[in-house]
């Protein structure tokens, strides 16, 4: 517990304080466990961080996440078992977060992991132990998506896109932690188009502000031609440590990022060292090309893939009901309009040396 705690950003900290001033000790019990633990060695960036794409004032783990989404979750239900289910929604992603799912073949959804979650709960001693000892069943806890305050179909709002969308853009420095503060405090829960609870804003000013935060997010990071780039290389690398017998892919979903990439520094394999050379000097030594025909070489690393688009249009409470902020904000309107209707036609390239 004290280790994960101890080893947060002091802005980290804040931010966690504001999603609830209570961190509940049934939580605090579950951040030594090491199926959870091994969480804070996973980049939310899907390792974008170790290269010069962004920079990151911190490193933002998995865990870091799961931990801010779960207590949004009892700050605004107090139910313990919808909480359990927004630590463990992460608990079995692979390394590298969403480049494992393109690793897996799901660059659409990005979801392929999740069906794993069942399996890695039971087999942790620790976390079934606390489950049994406070009457908690497995399958209150291993699905979050059964609860429409912890996730639903976008582009709704709920604390998993919620806290993604204020604690990445404020690791990157994209937006303030005063911002991310004003956000979350105009934060309610409202019913949506089919009477269900959903997170909201009180007010149209917030609304607008985040839908437009979630928006950049997603056109400059998430879906950007560098991110693809970034994930696919992701894929190249975990394919090529597979194949050279130095990992399975089982230790994808049970090792961390740390022990990976010390793996490949410490190998025998100059072909494997180089890549990884490589792929950290993506975006400074290396850059990327993007073009609207298929570029061909034998020296060239191409990334095209469908991914999917992270938008929001969150609800507002207006003095005349409750609305989607693209019925209140012609802006807003547009731009997801607009963006709905991009097609991923472009290659991105790259000089490979290896």
């Amino acid at each position: 517990m004290k280790e994960y705690l101890l080893s947060r950003n002091s802005e980290q900290i804040k931010l966690h304080n504001t999603y609830c001033g209570e961190q509940p000790e049934f939580l605090l019990e579950l951040l030594n466990a090491p199926e959870v633990l091994r969480l804070d060695g996973i980049s939310v960036s899907c390792g974008g961080c170790y290269t010069k794409f962004l920079k990151h004032k911190y490193f933002l783990s998995k865990l870091d996440h799961s931990y801010g989404m779960a207590l949004i979750m009892w700050n605004h239900t107090r139910d313990k078992t919808q909480t359990l289910s927004a630590l463990f929604h992460d608990i079995s992603i692979p390394v590298f977060s969403h480049a494992g799912d393109f690793f897996l073949g799901d660059s659409l959804k990005q979801e392929a992991s999740e069906t794993m979650t069942s399996e890695i709960i039971r087999n942790s001693s620790q976390v079934m132990s606390f489950l049994e000892k406070n009457n908690i069943s497995l399958s209150d806890v291993d699905d979050y998506k059964k609860y429409p305050l912890a996730d639903n179909d976008k582009p709704r709002l709920a604390a998993d896109r919620l806290e993604t969308q204020l604690h990445f853009p404020l690791s990157i420095g994209s937006i303030s932690l005063d911002v991310a503060k004003e956000i979350y405090k105009d934060i309610t829960i409202l019913r949506n188009e089919d009477d269900n609870p959903e997170l909201g804003f009180k007010s149209l000013k917030y609304a607008e502000q985040f839908a437009n935060i979630a928006l950049d997010s997603d056109k400059k990071y998430y879906r950007s031609f560098e991110a693809i780039t970034n994930n696919q290389m992701i894929v190249m690398i975990l394919e090529n440590v597979i194949k050279e017998g130095l990992i399975n892919k089982e230790d994808i979903f049970i090792k961390t990022e740390k022990q990976i990439i010390d793996i490949i520094k410490t190998s025998g394999s100059r072909r494997l060292k180089s890549i990884w050379m490589y792929f950290e000097e993506l975006h400074d030594k290396h850059k990327i090309t993007v073009t609207a025909a298929e570029p061909f070489g034998n020296k060239l690393y191409v990334s095209k893939v469908n991914v999917k688009k992270r938008y929001i249009d969150p609800l507002v409470k207006a003095e005349t009901g409750i609305y989607r902020i693209s019925e209140l904000s012609k802006a807003i309107n547009e731009s997801l309009k607009n963006y709905n209707n991009e097609v991923d036609n472009f290659y991105a390239s790259v000089d490979i040396d290896f």
